[in-house]
């Protein structure tokens, strides 16, 4: 029998598909070993999985090759930077409280390394989400030129200007629930000086989410406002990263309206 080639959507070169992961399987663990992650089903209450997202229908071995180089590099420079929570054991990251009034909400200011890398990845990541057909990947998209731009960048053995879809990033800052959830693309506001000087009203993202750490890629190859700001990515030496507590997050209110699926208008679990 002829095994049939297929085009690889990254390399763009010929060969046979292979399994790839959309988030790296090492940020997405049960907390416990064996069990099965839970994921949403939109209104159909939860659905087990024994594994994360991956797409058997994206890349050849060549192109696997490169994201998991990327990720590999990536992990360590997360854990490194105690940007994700699995990292957390002895000590914890210092978050510096945004008011005195404000417990949820802080930032965290510090020198990360690798910035260039872990920038490189969560580009990589939105591109495999926006360019996968996986029903449960249907939140993320992107124009096709910005898809092939991320692409490009990929496969490109150059470090990517801090502008060229910038990300920032937010940590939750107290541990909660292990869970995974798809990128999705999401539109934020920009605080009001910024949205008036850049005359800009909305930001259009891919909204990550991995072991408690949530990353805004900007859909924008050219975005003036990243230059020199320590909100994103290797723009600076320094990194401000913005926390907010679990309690206090999109994602434990999106837990919580997941688990109300669960249960019908009779009040018994049915998932």
């Amino acid at each position: 029998m002829i095994e049939q080639r297929e085009i690889c959507a990254l390399t763009k070169q010929t060969g046979l598909f292979v399994k790839s992961h959309i988030l790296p399987k090492a940020l997405t663990k049960p907390s416990v070993t064996g069990a099965p992650l839970l994921q949403s089903t939109q209104g159909k209450g939860y659905k087990k999985r024994f594994s994360s997202w991956y797409d058997k229908n994206l890349v050849i071995q060549q192109g696997e090759d490169i994201l998991g180089r990327i990720d590999d590099a990536a992990i360590k420079a997360l854990r490194q930077n105690m940007l994700v929570w699995s990292s957390w054991h002895f000590y914890t990251p210092v978050f510096d409280p945004l008011s005195q009034n404000s417990t949820d909400h802080s930032i965290r200011i510090f020198v990360p390394s690798s910035p260039k890398l872990l920038h490189k990845f969560f580009v990589s990541v939105a591109w495999r989400a926006c360019e996968s057909h996986l029903p449960d990947m249907k939140e993320a998209f992107a124009q096709d030129e910005h898809v092939e731009l991320m692409r490009q960048s990929i496969v490109s053995e150059t470090d990517l200007a801090p502008n060229f879809f910038p990300v920032s990033l937010i940590q939750l800052t107290t541990k909660g629930e292990t869970h995974n959830h798809t990128p999705i693309l999401d539109i934020v506001k920009p605080p009001d000086h910024i949205g008036e000087r850049f005359q800009e009203n909305s930001w259009e993202i891919i909204r990550i989410y991995l072991d408690g750490l949530i990353a805004h890629v900007h859909l924008n190859p050219q975005k003036e406002f990243a230059i020199d700001n320590p909100a994103f990515l290797g723009s600076t030496d320094q990194l401000a990263v913005t926390g907010v507590s679990y309690e206090a997050s999109f994602q434990y209110k999106n837990l919580l309206i997941n688990a109300m699926e669960c249960f019908g208008r009779s009040g018994t679990l049915e998932c």
